[in-house]
């Protein structure tokens, strides 16, 4: 699966052509990153591993963060992964391949 964790109104169920994604702050990236992967990233791109969760990352800046993208095999232990980083960034999550809020 290929998905983008954003900060976006609830009511959104589609991104608009124009729409631009809100900023997250980066203090509350960070603590969020640390919590739940253990490790603040220093790179933009980075790959998280642990026991059966493996995921690639690519925060599109880390001083003005807009958009976590992340790609991964959709297994449970990653899903789980993903859902807790949106919970805690108060972000919803966007599947690319279906185009949708999920």
């Amino acid at each position: 699966m290929i998905g983008i964790i954003v900060k976006t109104e609830s009511e959104i169920e589609d991104l608009p052509k124009d729409w631009i994604p809100m900023e997250f702050n980066p203090l509350k990236l960070n603590q969020v990153f640390d919590s739940i992967l253990g490790f603040i990233p220093t790179q933009q791109q980075f790959v998280y591993e642990n026991g059966e969760v493996l995921i690639h990352f690519d925060v599109d800046s880390l001083n003005e963060p807009r958009a976590i993208t992340f790609n991964c095999v959709m297994s449970q232990a990653n899903a789980e992964i993903i859902e807790l980083l949106a919970i805690g960034l108060a972000a919803r999550v966007f599947d690319s391949e279906s185009c949708k809020f999920i």
